[in-house]
């Protein structure tokens, strides 16, 4: 800068000095420099990588004399290991072994077994898959033993998981309680056994002994009628006399 003495004053006083910039610092791939010290003489930027990525190198530049030091940050994406092991069950694909940030895999458990967790589960940016891994297990409820009551709809033994069966009572009889039950995970019915008690309507112990009373004419007419059938006596021709 020249300046210039005219008489008893300076010419061009008022210049100053000013900073100088370095500029961008740079594109960081999957991610980005935070500039709120700016990009001037004296400034530093930091690199931040987006969720699921890690800073490769430095993650510092500072603006000097001769422009930003070191070179532009790398992000590289996450990785996990191998997927955890589930005891009687099993990956759907054959597994890798590696995978990148947010891929998935999924599970499958043994015949008849059931899945108890998430069938899926991602890598997440710690580098450990997320959630917990599923169990495989029997499930397995027990046959109702409901009295005077008879099975009209569902499954038949074994009951495994979701199995549904509906109840309904004999006749001269009424039902108390629900009629449809689900095996659920903790292999217990979804509601108490219901249960059957004498209709206010009906008398089913003086039904029962009308039936009976019936059953045991009909048996003897016909025993009677038996008994009224000519016997014939057969004999081969060698049997003859």
């Amino acid at each position: 800068m020249t300046i210039t003495c005219l008489g008893e004053t300076w010419k061009n006083v008022t210049s100053t000095c000013r900073r100088i910039s370095c500029g961008s610092p740079g594109e960081v791939m999957n991610g980005r420099y935070d500039l709120t010290e700016g990009v001037e003489f004296g400034a530093r930027v930091t690199a931040q990588c987006d969720k699921g990525h890690y800073i490769v190198g430095s993650k510092v530049r500072n603006c000097m004399a001769a422009g930003w030091s070191g070179r532009v940050a790398i992000c590289e994406v996450v990785k996990c290991g191998a997927p955890p092991v589930v005891a009687n069950g099993s990956m759907l694909y054959r597994a890798e072994e590696s995978y990148a940030y947010r891929e998935v895999v999924e599970y499958q458990c043994d015949r008849q077994l059931t899945m108890d967790g998430p069938r899926f589960l991602h890598c997440s940016e710690t580098g450990e898959f997320e959630p917990n891994p599923p169990k495989c297990i029997d499930i397995t409820c027990p046959t109702p033993n409901i009295d005077k009551a008879f099975r009209v709809e569902g499954h038949i033994p074994p009951y495994k998981y979701k199995s549904f069966i509906r109840y309904e009572c004999e006749k001269g009889y009424e039902m108390e309680g629900e009629s449809g039950l689900t095996c659920e995970i903790d292999s217990r019915w979804s509601a108490s056994y219901p249960t059957c008690k004498v209709s206010k309507d009906s008398n089913p112990e003086a039904e029962n002994g009308l039936f009976s009373k019936i059953g045991g004419e009909i048996k003897g007419g016909l025993i009677w009628i038996f008994n009224k059938i000519p016997k014939v006596e057969l004999k081969l021709p060698w049997m003859r006399k």
